[in-house]
């Protein structure tokens, strides 16, 4: 019910966070993402290349403090119990490659870009050979619209023989 409510009456940052929200808990995971993903954008459009955490100029605090509240548990909701498993990994063992990897895709797609390549760049530290790293990265950065670095970690990962397709769709993409 409230879904249908949320469809038929959808205004705001507010409203897609909280359908994004009710979409996850039906199931509906495509949906809840793409409603997320429109809000995130419009949450990071606003601070431009300013923290989150502070309310731009255009946004009053009273509004934009709740907005992130809701935003985190609508993450929350998105990520399940996962996210929160990867911090206690990664607290047990901060060169977990694997758990730095996962947690930086969650991250990705979750819009936090830049705990993404944090997470993303410590990783690879630890295992410069892996072509899986380099692509995540590769494919991160061109997000940021940062081609030629995302290029460059994209040529990467096809020198290390990656068998993501992902991989080589972006490089078309970028060239």
């Amino acid at each position: 019910e409230a879904v249908k409510l949320f469809e038929q009456n959808a205004g705001g940052v507010e409203y897609e966070l909280m359908a994004a929200m009710a979409h996850q808990k039906l199931g509906n995971r495509a949906r809840a993402q793409q409603l997320f993903d429109a809000a995130n954008k419009w949450l990071f459009e606003q601070v431009g290349d300013g923290p989150l955490e502070v309310a731009p100029d255009s946004q009053e605090s009273w509004w934009w403090i709740p907005m992130l509240a809701l935003r985190q548990e609508t993450i929350q909701q998105i990520t399940g119990q996962r996210l929160p498993e990867l911090e206690k990994l990664l607290e047990a063992d901060p060169a977990n490659a694997t758990a730095l990897a996962e947690r930086a895709l969650l991250h990705a797609s979750i819009g936090d870009h830049t705990r993404s390549l944090a997470d993303l760049d410590r990783a690879i530290a630890d295992n410069a050979s892996s072509p899986e790293l380099f692509g995540a990265r590769g494919r991160v950065l061109a997000k940021l619209n940062r081609t030629d670095e995302a290029l460059a970690d994209l040529n990467k990962a096809v020198e290390r023989n990656s068998q993501d397709a992902r991989v080589y769709a972006e490089r078309g993409t970028i060239l």
